[in-house]
């Protein structure tokens, strides 16, 4: 069966191990199988053999940034290496369930005399950006049919890559630049409003223009010191997440190359939570704790300033 690769998903640890789960689910369940075979031949010693399992294991390959490549059977050690200590230096997973027995049973009834090779083949791959499968069988097609759906539905129940963090990334990055410029905003007000007397005229009949002098100055200030600081905050958490730019057109007005996110490019591939990604989903987690926050501030915000407007226009 071909490689398939699954698209535009964030692939946790908790995901990862899975499928580990999954196959090592398997693999017992085979070897039930070889040690039924074991009774049937001690109590029917005129019988032949029913179910012989010559291979059944799950490998598990770690590759790490520094080229280094471990391989073992052993899950318990597999689940120790995707811990936080670990993750950032892996640069590559790869699990194998490799199965291969002779079958000389059709039914309870009859002893099929001539025996019957059978087995399954499942690799599992991932990468930083990339995450592939291959289930591959010889007359056990059912039982890997099943291991495909089952693969294929615990990828697919993992979170899409494109979610809301990245769609409204504007949103949620004003929302906090918003929030430290109305902080910034409110100091700023209350020291021009104690030294009026001693600001320069000029300030001062700018402030007295219009009633709502102090309503523009207070969010022009919002805009302005609050973008500088909190783009740079907010760049600093999407810096690895953040969809990567492509060249749209050439602005003749400002005499600039105009750049725009690539979507589709960002869609053909996936986080799983190794290497660079390997904290991928505590920052977006940690964004969308922020824009719950902000995005209430901003809001009220914005409503006392609606109110206060309509007060002073009395």
């Amino acid at each position: 069966m071909a490689r398939e690769e699954i698209k535009n998903k964030i692939i946790s640890v908790e995901t990862i191990m899975k499928i580990a789960n999954l196959l090592e689910n398997e693999k017992l369940h085979y070897q039930k199988l070889g040690l039924y075979n074991q009774k049937f031949n001690y109590y029917n010693k005129n019988e032949i053999s029913v179910y012989e399992v010559n291979s059944d294991k799950v490998k598990y390959n770690i590759k790490l940034k520094s080229g280094e490549s471990v391989e073992k059977e052993d899950l318990e050690w597999f689940k120790n290496q995707l811990t936080e200590r670990y993750l950032s230096a892996i640069d590559s997973i790869t699990i194998w369930f490799d199965l291969n027995l002779w079958s000389e049973r059709t039914n309870n009834k009859e002893v099929n005399y001539s025996k019957k090779y059978k087995s399954i083949d499942v690799s599992v791959r991932l990468y930083e950006n990339e995450a592939s499968f291959s289930v591959d069988a010889s007359e056990l097609e059912d039982e890997a049919y099943k291991l495909h759906s089952d693969i294929v539905n615990i990828l697919n129940s993992c979170p899409d890559r494109y979610n809301k963090t990245i769609k409204h990334r504007f949103i949620r990055t004003q929302c906090l630049a918003l929030t430290i410029g109305f902080v910034i905003s409110y100091i700023a007000i209350f020291i021009l409003k104690m030294s009026y007397n001693n600001l320069p005229e000029v300030v001062q009949k700018v402030f007295d223009s219009t009633i709502y002098s102090y309503v523009i100055c207070f969010f022009i200030i919002a805009f302005g010191v609050g973008n500088i600081i909190g783009q740079g905050i907010m760049a600093g958490l999407y810096r690895v997440i953040a969809p990567k730019k492509k060249y749209s057109h050439y602005d003749v007005n400002s005499k600039k190359s105009v750049y725009v996110d690539n979507i589709t490019e960002y869609m053909e591939h996936d986080e799983v939570q190794i290497g660079k990604y390997c904290n991928s989903i505590a920052r977006r987690a940690k964004i969308e704790k922020i824009f719950k926050v902000t995005g209430i501030i901003v809001t009220i915000q914005i409503f006392i300033t609606i109110v206060y407007c309509l007060i002073i226009r009395m």
